[in-house]
């Protein structure tokens, strides 16, 4: 049977993998700040700030009352997931490009955002037909 490395027992749950998105992008938030960043209620953004700082993937700097949250860039998997949430951003900035490239002028792209389920897409004037979108992701209707 195939080990299970450490990491996926360490990170095994939506809420610690987003808290530390959050903080590798945006260092020093306090934890209300993180849970609202990462869209979770303040219960288990709390739980898993707090397993994240006794695994020290992440760091907490007393502010008073409030906690700061930093990430633990002496931690030996920091390199490897500063790289892999770059590449996550990267995927969806790729995605945005070549979709504006292939709904062709008449269809201008303003802007896009890739939630954790949802595709959002804002157009000027006339927009595409929802089928030459499908295709370009090759979703089925």
């Amino acid at each position: 049977m195939l080990e299970v490395p450490r990491i996926f027992e360490d990170l095994n749950s939506r809420s610690k993998w987003l808290a530390l998105w959050v903080i590798s992008r945006k260092k020093g938030l306090s934890g209300r700040k993180v849970a609202e960043e990462a869209g979770l209620s303040w219960a288990p953004a709390k739980a898993a700030l707090d397993y994240l700082a006794e695994k020290h993937f992440v760091l907490v700097q007393e502010r008073g009352r409030q906690k700061a949250y930093f990430p633990n860039e002496d931690h030996f998997l920091f390199p490897a997931l500063r790289v892999f949430f770059r590449l996550l951003e990267q995927v969806a900035d790729d995605l945005f490009k070549e979709l504006k490239d292939f709904l062709a002028p008449e269809h201008t792209l303003l802007a896009g955002k890739m939630g954790r389920h949802v595709l959002y897409l804002v157009f000027k004037g006339k927009l595409p037909p929802e089928e030459k979108i499908r295709s370009f992701l090759a979703l089925k209707p």
